[in-house]
């Protein structure tokens, strides 16, 4: 058995090994932070785009369904006073999603009392599915497309 090289180190890409507790550690939990970092806002730009391509796709006549549309994080969101008219920025308030970590789970809610008839195609604007189950169902691209966006 060749004797160990606690002292010299090795290098591996940008990682250069050394005795525990030393510079390899430290590199890696810089790059174990750096992933989860990340991770984490490869899932936040995901989710946003989720919840643009939802208020977008549903249906809009007085606008109330949705001004409903709310995030929630780890549980569905509290009580809430959605606008009379939805637009992305009043209907999905992001302010919920600052405090999402890894492995935490984002909640997309509605509370407008039809949403469910309108989800089931009862109105000619939109398509059974076409406004959640479809851009839920579409979760793994939304990732994908929010990794190549930002360089991840």
């Amino acid at each position: 058995m060749p004797p160990r090289n606690e002292g010299l180190g090795r290098s591996f890409g940008s990682l250069t090994y050394a005795r525990r507790g030393g510079k390899f550690d430290a590199q890696l939990k810089r790059w174990a932070d750096k992933t989860s970092e990340d991770l984490e806002y490869i899932v936040l730009d995901a989710a946003w785009s989720v919840g643009e391509a939802i208020v977008g796709q549903t249906p809009f006549r007085s606008g109330r369904a949705k001004a409903h549309w709310r995030f929630g994080i780890n549980s569905r969101p509290g009580s809430y006073e959605p606008a009379l008219r939805g637009t992305i920025d009043q209907a999905m308030d992001p302010t919920p999603l600052n405090s999402y970590k890894a492995g935490d789970n984002i909640h997309i809610y509605n509370k407008a009392p039809y949403v469910a008839l309108l989800e089931a195609g009862m109105s000619p604007q939109s398509p059974p599915g076409a406004m959640f189950r479809d851009h839920i169902r579409n979760w793994d691209l939304h990732l994908a497309e929010a990794a190549r966006k930002n360089g991840i």
